[in-house]
């Protein structure tokens, strides 16, 4: 969806909502440092004090430019081969939350190697990145509502044994809701739900850790990312079953997108026998 246009160039709100992201992410990291939680481990605290602008750099670079590589060299090769010039088209970009955390792990990775930081400080850095990760997921979702995508399932029409009472709050809320563009059927509206439960919930659950790990002085790596993880795991493998787009997709009574979920959750229940590793703050 287009927000404003300057000289017939059309700004869309999905872009926007990228670079949102990223300054959110930048002054996040930024209040970090000014507090000096992490004055007793050197570098990670330099990091966080001179080199923040280049790992948002890092992030943009691998998240953007290398992903947009990697969807025309896999996915659609031959199609771009022939129209080169759409390479160019940012407009038409799009990007799944797996893929987008695939990236930044990878983009983190290379700013670790090139800064020459140990696993547990690298792990931290990751951390701390999914800490503020819920807020892009908000505005990705307003952005999919907003675009008319990603809609759910028909509302049945017994309601599912709903009295009149809480059908019309649904309604009211847009819990159920009728996507114009797509045709006058009430639906559910998944990317409420998602809004709602992928990043309210999650952000509330990651920065009641992380300020936990603060009131102790120790912070426990590998703890928020796991976290981060399961609970988006566990959210999503649930909204899959209420997405239409999802229900052509199974495969072994999964959707695609499910069985990535899956592996997601086996990594958080192998973190529960790991050993924690913690840095002292402060």
């Amino acid at each position: 969806m287009v927000a404003f246009s300057i000289w017939s160039i059309n700004v869309y709100w999905y872009g926007i909502f990228y670079v949102v992201s990223f300054i959110v992410a930048y002054f996040f990291l930024k209040y970090i440092a000014n507090k000096w939680i992490f004055i007793k481990n050197e570098k990670i605290q330099n990091i966080l004090d001179k080199n923040i602008e280049d790992l948002i750099l890092y992030s943009v670079i691998w998240v953007l430019i290398w992903w947009r590589l990697w969807q025309v060299i896999i996915y659609d090769f031959v199609y771009y081969l022939n129209n080169p010039i759409e390479i160019l088209q940012f407009w038409k970009w799009w990007m799944s939350f797996i893929w987008w955390m695939f990236w930044v792990f990878i983009s983190m990775f290379v700013f670790a190697t090139k800064n020459k930081l140990k696993k547990i400080d690298f792990i931290c850095l990751l951390d701390l990145i999914l800490i503020i990760a819920p807020f892009g997921i908000m505005l990705w979702r307003l952005w999919n509502f907003l675009n008319q995508e990603l809609y759910g399932i028909l509302v049945p029409s017994s309601y599912w044994g709903l009295n009149d009472f809480w059908i019309n709050v649904f309604k009211d809320i847009h819990l159920f809701h009728i996507y114009n563009n797509i045709d006058n059927l009430l639906r559910i509206n998944t990317n409420l739900l998602a809004w709602f439960l992928e990043w309210f919930v999650l952000l509330v659950i990651v920065w009641f850790i992380f300020k936990r790990f603060i009131k102790n002085w120790v912070f426990i790596v590998w703890y928020i990312t796991w976290i981060f993880l399961s609970w988006y795991s566990f959210i999503r493998f649930l909204l899959e079953y209420f997405r239409l787009d999802s229900q052509s997709e199974f495969v072994f009574y999964l959707t695609k997108s499910q069985w990535f979920f899956v592996f997601f959750f086996v990594l958080w229940l192998l973190f529960l026998f790991s050993k924690n590793k913690q840095i002292k703050l402060r």
